[in-house]
């Protein structure tokens, strides 16, 4: 009959190639929605926790008071605010409107690549009193730009990311939110009698390598090259 009837065959043929791509579009939407899914909640902790920590280690020793005047500080400090604003649960004006959640992420995602670029600047001007800090913000924030990389991208953004940065980096997110992802679903779950307390004394939470030590570490380590 077909052989007889060409355009009948054609529209089958139309017909089953359409079904096989609108079922191959809703199962790599259903993966998309199973992956964005468990890589969303692990980058948004991720995310609140690195902010944290970045504002207790600038307001820790009165720090605000002495590196107020540099600009690597102010920045740092700057981009962590913006950070902070889009994965706040309180802003829901922001989280519901898709355009402005995504000018705020793009906004945020670039004051945190020019704070690491001031932090940059100061650690080539070798100043003894900011390399540990320097130091301690870059790695603060490099998580952070990570962490609003992956969700620009599980928003929907890919566009966005190829458009403003290289592909290397587009690249780069997309592995970590699968590697999230694969992360969270192995992940065992910890019974809540199996949780230790947290120790009295803060110090005693944390390694006894410093951030100095590390940096003293490796200018020991580094050739010297004015010496024969």
């Amino acid at each position: 009959m077909f052989l007889h009837r060409p355009s009948l065959l054609l529209q089958f043929f139309h017909g089953y190639c359409m079904s096989q791509v609108q079922g191959t579009r809703e199962h790599r939407h259903t993966i998309h929605m199973r992956v964005s899914g468990k890589s969303q909640r692990f980058v948004v902790e991720t995310a609140r926790r690195e902010c944290a920590l970045l504002a207790r280690l600038a307001s820790a020793n009165r720090r605000r008071n002495v590196y107020r005047h540099h600009l690597f500080f102010r920045r740092s400090c700057h981009a962590v605010q913006l950070t902070r604003k889009c994965y706040s649960a309180t802003n829901q004006n922001l989280q519901r409107r898709e355009k402005r959640m995504s000018a705020a992420l793009l906004s945020a995602h670039r004051a945190l690549v020019k704070a690491v670029e001031h932090c940059t600047a100061e650690l080539a001007a070798n100043r003894i009193d900011t390399i540990a800090l320097c130091v301690a913000f870059i790695g603060i924030l490099s998580r952070l730009g990570c962490c609003v990389g992956e969700t620009i991208l599980l928003n929907d953004g890919e566009a966005l990311l190829s458009s403003s940065y290289p592909d290397s980096y587009v690249t780069y997110v997309k592995d970590s939110v699968h590697q999230h992802a694969s992360l969270s679903s192995s992940a065992p779950s910890r019974p809540a009698t199996s949780c230790a307390a947290p120790p009295v004394n803060p110090r005693e939470g944390h390694t006894r390598t410093s951030y100095g030590d590390i940096v003293n570490r490796l200018v020991k380590q580094a050739p010297r090259v004015g010496r024969a």
